[in-house]
């Protein structure tokens, strides 16, 4: 018999696990769109997710009685965590328990499915149908007792289970399937991790603020590349860079849609941590060295033992190559460890097209008034491409196609600089909103504008710098 397992946590903090995995949906393993809930022994509580590509593990205090763990729905669980109101959940574990079909009349458990329905045993050679007792019926639904002959309908032998459950609160109840805990993905073992990035969650936004989304046809460019050469957190989605100097200390390549659901509801200075594995120590070989004395020096570092076959060459070899970078990122989070697959692949050029001509000018703007301008630029606009025309002279002119020959125009003042001669681009108004948005209204920006069709400089002269690529005309 198993003792009673249940245990009290807080409401929110459950909540709040729950609500985050459902965040990383898996459209096709239905085991997936769950979370596994283990209640340790002494009552506190586990919550773990994964879609294979990331995975989380959530762990909240409790008060109660275990271990147990259990499958359950994560929309089922967060659609009943939000129907209470109080602060803290009780959570209890009701196992059930699973009957023999048995006779209605006698109680056997031995029964036959109807005569159309055997199977036929083998005697002497010869195929005979298998005994059975006299009966009245010969429906194919019914089903006959071999002890008491009574016949009558399937349904009336099958005895319901009693279903496993988890009880939340007073009033609900989740079904569980126990069986499916063994089918729930391991986890994999957390490997000895060293600090990676440090920024803060507003930093991180401004850098994700340009990354694809389309992550099938994108891939690189749906992520975050983290550059240690640099200090530099760097996106794109291949028609506009955002960058933001970080503490950087190993290449990544981190997916956008990921972190973007992480950092949601997070304030802008929220310190941003992600690790990854430990890399082993850049090794230096001294020439010279015979077979034996670079087995040796191998073995020390790595702890392998190579085979005394190799040659000399191929041992140096090896002992040179660059260590793989970290596969996985991994942030800590309060009470949450995350786990997140990094992307293989190449990153763009950003220094290639992030270089200034020396004859750009470059001028000071308000954003507020940059932003206002854009709006009244902008206003029943028809363009499908959100192109809008910019003039930069003693003033940046806006102008954008209406309808027909009609055309909105705007002036925006330029705090300081100028631009000689004159020149106009036409860019994707979205992209320039965009940047704005990140920045209050009395924020100035530096922009640099270079004389020929190439890139809009953005820079905040705080660690922000972006570019937007001309579009074709309006």
């Amino acid at each position: 018999m198993m003792e009673e397992i249940r245990t009290t946590v807080s409401r929110k903090l459950l909540l709040d696990a729950v609500a985050l995995a459902g965040k990383f949906p898996h459209n096709s393993i239905p085991i997936l769109n769950c979370v596994k809930v283990d209640i340790e022994e002494n009552g506190n509580v586990v919550v773990r997710n994964t879609d294979l590509e990331v995975d989380i593990v959530s762990r909240l205090d409790g008060e109660g009685t275990g271990p147990i763990s259990m499958v359950v729905s994560k929309k089922k669980l967060s659609e009943t965590l939000k129907s209470l109101k109080e602060a803290d959940v009780t959570l209890e574990y009701i196992l059930g328990e699973k009957f023999d079909n048995k006779c209605p009349e006698c109680g056997s458990i031995e029964y036959h499915v109807p005569k159309q329905a055997l199977e036929q045993e083998e005697e002497n050679g010869v195929l005979t149908p298998c005994p059975m007792p006299e009966t009245k019926t010969l429906n194919f639904d019914d089903t006959v007792c071999t002890q008491c002959g009574y016949a009558g309908k399937t349904a009336e032998f099958v005895v319901p289970d009693i279903p496993t459950e988890l009880k939340v609160g007073d009033f609900f109840s989740l079904s569980l399937n126990p069986e499916e805990v063994d089918e729930f993905p391991e986890a994999g073992n957390r490997p000895e991790t060293e600090q990676a990035v440090v920024t803060t969650a507003g930093d991180l936004r401004k850098v994700l603020s340009a990354a694809a989304t389309d992550f099938e046809k994108a891939f690189s460019l749906g992520s975050v590349c983290f550059n240690a050469d640099d200090a530099l957190m760097i996106s794109t989605d291949g028609h506009r860079m955002h960058m933001v100097g970080a503490d950087v200390t190993c290449n990544m390549l981190v997916p956008a849609g990921v972190l973007k659901k992480l950092i949601a509801g997070k304030k802008d200075d929220a310190e941003i941590t992600l690790s990854a594995e430990k890399q082993s120590p850049t090794l230096e070989v001294p020439e010279g060295l015979k077979k034996a004395d670079l087995i040796e020096l191998w073995k020390s570092h790595s702890g392998e033992t190579l085979p005394a076959s190799m040659t000399i060459a191929d041992i140096r070899e090896k002992m040179v190559r660059k260590p793989e970078g970290p596969k996985c990122a991994y942030m800590f989070d309060g009470n949450r460890e995350i786990t997140m697959r990094l992307l293989d692949g190449t990153f763009p050029d950003y220094k290639a097209v992030m270089n200034k001509p020396e004859s750009s000018g470059t001028f000071n703007v308000k954003v507020g008034t940059l932003q206002e301008g854009m709006k009244q630029a902008l206003a029943l606009t028809t363009t499908d491409y959100m192109a809008v025309k910019v003039s930069f002279n003693g003033s940046i002119d806006l102008e954008t196609e209406v309808a027909g020959d009609s055309y909105n125009r705007a002036s925006v003042k330029i705090e300081s600089g100028g631009i000689e001669p004159p020149v106009s681009h036409n860019y994707n108004a979205r992209y320039i909103v965009n940047i704005l948005s990140l920045f209050k209204g009395t924020d100035e920006l530096t922009l640099t504008v270079p004389p020929g069709t190439t890139p809009l400089f953005f820079n905040d002269n705080a660690g922000f710098e972006a570019l937007v690529m001309p579009t074709r005309a309006a």
